[in-house]
């Protein structure tokens, strides 16, 4: 997955694809999406924590901006550790 730097504090953004998206309950009773990103480079899982629909509603076939806090000793335009980090979906109405 692309991604492109956008400050001086490790902050990353791209576009994708929300191939997937399920509403799921953590083993806590936390409600979460999982989803899974995808774009010409290939495909990757992310786990969006602590959901409410105040967030903004998400579903497949969807294009959406990502931006994230690139994880540490990361290669810009790498998505890995997604799953774990903070990012935030904004939905594109093209």
């Amino acid at each position: 997955m692309n991604f492109t730097p956008i400050d001086n504090r490790g902050l990353v953004e791209g576009f994708c694809l929300l191939k997937s998206v399920d509403k799921k309950t953590s083993s806590k009773g936390d409600t979460y999406l999982d989803i899974t990103l995808a774009d010409r480079e290939g495909e990757i899982n992310a786990k969006l924590w602590n959901y409410s629909e105040s967030l903004g509603t998400y579903e497949a076939n969807t294009i959406v901006k990502v931006i994230k806090k690139a994880a540490v000793g990361a290669v810009i335009g790498d998505l890995a550790g997604i799953c774990a980090a903070a990012f935030v979906l904004r939905v594109l109405g093209l």
